[in-house]
């Protein structure tokens, strides 16, 4: 697929296509392969499945972004108050498997980076697209030059640059425990709502 004028793929201006998951809290969640930084088969069942008590799958929108890696970092913060929960991390980006673990070494993340270059798992995850205005608006520009200041600067995009992120808590059974999908390229929260609801975790 070509870029567009603007540089993005093209795309309707829907942030999400029709076939879309609307995933909710308390559906089970799909298992689907992604591969790790060895570029193996990982299962997502497994993830969840051998966590203490559940799993925080993160997804970015592709490792050039800085609010994206700017999200890794404070994940990577907060590791020891999710292993206080018992929940086990773990992000997923459309890189190749040497390009994930490039991310995860450039960031000492102690959690794995999956590669799922296709975005099988984040159209299985119901994770959609943002038009360009969501991409570059107002609250890109100005937490974008935030992000700078702080030293998060943006990278080569790999990937579809209009991909939306998102974080999900699935239990051990694999069933959705909490969802929150971005809705444009700078709407990506603290871990706090995702270490709430794992405190929740039974």
């Amino acid at each position: 697929m070509t870029d567009g004028p603007d540089g993005l793929e093209p795309n309707d201006g829907a942030p999400q296509s029709a076939s879309v998951v609307p995933l909710k809290p308390g559906d089970r969640v799909p298992d689907v392969t992604v591969r790790d930084e060895t570029g193996a088969d990982t299962r997502l069942r497994d993830l969840w499945a051998e966590a203490p008590r559940g799993l925080a799958l993160v997804f970015v929108r592709h490792f050039g972004c800085p609010f994206c890696r700017a999200h890794v970092v404070l994940l990577r913060n907060a590791r020891a108050r999710f292993d206080e929960e018992g929940v086990r991390v773990a992000v997923v980006g459309m890189g190749t498997p040497e390009q994930c673990a490039r991310f995860r070494r450039r960031y000492d993340l102690s959690f794995p980076v999956l590669s799922d270059p296709d975005r099988v798992a984040y159209r299985a995850y119901g994770l959609g697209e943002a038009s360009a205005g969501q991409v570059r608006g107002w609250p890109e520009i100005a937490g974008g030059v935030q992000l700078a200041l702080r030293g998060f600067l943006p990278g080569r995009r790999i990937g579809n640059a209009r991909q939306l992120a998102g974080d999900f808590l699935i239990d051990r059974d694999g069933v959705l425990r909490y969802v929150r999908r971005s809705r444009r390229a700078a709407d990506v929260p603290p871990p706090d709502a995702l270490l709430a609801a794992a405190h929740e975790l039974l």
